[in-house]
């Protein structure tokens, strides 16, 4: 798993890492900052946003701006899976399917 966490390709590791699914369905309406929210890894979008301007938000290994928050769901995550960060430890990997 931390091979997954700290440095390991985006989507590998194994089971032991917290997954969201979200459905298919969901997804054309939802952004990156709808995908932490319902992660469970920030309360609002406002903090989202704050900690995105801070440099705490990652996907993969990119961390994120306040701007990137807004790109569909569906564009940031191409192959339907991806490794969401807050902070150093907080993290879930998000399955769409």
């Amino acid at each position: 798993a931390s091979r997954a966490l700290f440095g390991g390709a985006p989507g590998t590791g194994d089971a032991s890492i917290p997954t969201v699914a979200i459905p298919a369905a969901e997804t054309t309406a939802l952004t990156l900052v709808d995908a932490f929210v319902r992660a469970g890894l920030v309360a609002s979008r406002g903090e989202a946003r704050r900690l995105a301007a801070q440099g705490g938000l990652a996907l993969d290994a990119a961390r994120l701006d306040a701007a990137a928050l807004d790109r569909p769901l569906v564009d940031a995550l191409p192959d339907g899976t991806g490794l969401l960060r807050a902070g150093k430890k907080r993290y879930r990997r998000v399955v769409v399917g």
